[in-house]
């Protein structure tokens, strides 16, 4: 530490007042800083500083020449620094008459002292200070001073300065204290989470919200004036997770904090893509249409959500296949699903094997279905001629005779037949 000022030969809170000395907190060494009489002048108080002493006045409480300064024209005066941190702690014990003084000041480029109630045509802007004057006693304890920042900037240089008393020229000349640790400390803690106005608790770093996450609703404010809040929000599981870090956090990647909040899931109930025979099937008001006879082995579906239950049926008499896409949380929200139909083409009045003509095997697969034998594929709706509902061998000998195209042929039979046939042929 170096001395200027008028004063500087006169033994006056100078730099012969400060040691290192082993008895520390951590470590090997503290400093140690002590008070003498200078003369029967006044009482020089221990001081220790990360700037330059000048004493230029034999009246203690002149702050006009008796103070500590960034002196950034001389190497070792100046102690560069652009953090922003909440608070600076050290630990202090000793033994003196009165309180001590902890002071630090976050200044920009340029010159600066302390006290800064003198001079102050001088000194650059203030960017944040911290002070306190505490009792100390003579075990080692841990004193915090909290910063008041007085801009957004970022600062160049900081001074810090120690005392042992906290009024100039008070004190006692048997005054002293170790200093030891001093360390910036940044906070990365959330400080208050709301969504949607509602605050957000906390318990083991996870919060819960019975709402789908909105970006917008969401306000985060952390402890740290300059510590930054990160967020990513899983889609899938509706987790948003969010990392506090400190300003620091370049130097002390550990220094973080981070949280967790459940969101209400989403879950979604609707197709996804829909294939035919390797076609995309294209919906309009949740109706599509297929020219061509139903195969359900040609039929892909997905949905826009793995969990989601999808659910056909189809309508033989009307071609109709009706889709329906449950979320995964039907059981509480019935209403979280999407029906879709698709018309498919018509099965022609005895296609009993769907293979788009009315021949023989048709009443064959009549006759094998009435003797339960197993067979690939049987339309029931085609099969049943006379439309009662139930298949028999009438059903077999009507094929037979459409085939044939016999005058026996029922008349509501024929006329049906007569209809789908018109309609094939003019589909308007």
């Amino acid at each position: 530490m170096t001395m200027t000022g008028s004063f500087i030969t006169v033994p006056f809170a100078a730099y012969e007042q400060v040691t290192k000395n082993t008895d520390s907190h951590s470590g090997n060494y503290s400093a140690y800083i002590f008070a003498r009489d200078v003369s029967g002048i006044a009482i020089a108080q221990g001081n220790l500083t990360t700037g330059c002493i000048n004493g230029g006045s034999t009246t203690a409480s002149d702050g006009a020449n008796n103070y500590n300064y960034t002196n950034e024209n001389v190497k070792g005066q100046a102690m560069y620094f652009t953090g922003r941190p909440d608070a600076m702690r050290v630990w202090l014990k000793g033994k003196t008459k009165e309180t001590v003084k902890i002071s630090a000041y976050l200044h920009e480029k340029g010159y600066y002292q302390d006290p800064n109630t003198a001079n102050t045509g001088k000194l650059v802007g203030l960017i944040a200070s911290a002070a306190g004057t505490p009792n100390i006693t003579a075990d080692w304890a841990p004193y915090t001073v909290n910063f008041t920042y007085a801009s957004e900037d970022r600062p160049y240089y900081a001074l810090v300065s120690f005392a042992t008393c906290s009024t100039p020229g008070g004190g006692d000349t048997s005054d002293y204290m170790y200093i030891d640790d001093v360390e910036m400390i940044y906070n990365s803690e959330l400080a208050k989470a709301t969504y949607n106005g509602e605050e957000i608790v906390f318990e083991d770093g996870k919060g819960t919200v019975d709402a789908l996450y909105d970006e917008e609703k969401l306000a985060l404010t952390s402890n740290g004036v300059a510590a930054n809040i990160e967020t990513s929000f899983d889609e899938a599981e509706a987790v948003l997770t969010v990392t506090v870090k400190g300003d620091n956090i370049s130097e002390a990647p550990t220094n973080q904090h981070i949280y967790t909040i459940q969101f209400k899931k989403i879950y979604n109930s609707e197709l996804a893509t829909a294939t035919y025979n390797g076609e995309e099937i294209v919906f309009e008001d949740g109706k599509g249409t297929v020219d061509t006879l139903y195969d359900e082995e040609k039929l892909v579906l997905t949905s826009n959500d793995a969990a989601a239950t999808i659910e056909t049926s189809f309508d033989e008499v009307e071609a109709v296949l009706t889709i329906t896409v449950k979320g995964q949380d039907i059981s509480e929200d019935p209403t979280n699903q999407h029906i879709y139909t698709i018309q498919f083409k018509k099965y022609l009045k005895g296609d009993a094997n769907g293979d788009g003509k009315v021949t023989i095997t048709d009443a064959v697969a009549v006759v094998n279905y009435i003797l339960n034998t197993t067979q690939t594929k049987f339309i029931k709706s085609a099969a049943d001629i006379d439309s009662n509902g139930e298949i028999t061998i009438t059903d077999a000998v009507g094929i037979v005779n459409i085939i044939l195209n016999s005058s026996s042929e029922p008349a509501a039979v024929k006329e049906r037949r007569a209809t789908e046939t018109s309609t094939e042929k003019d589909p308007e």
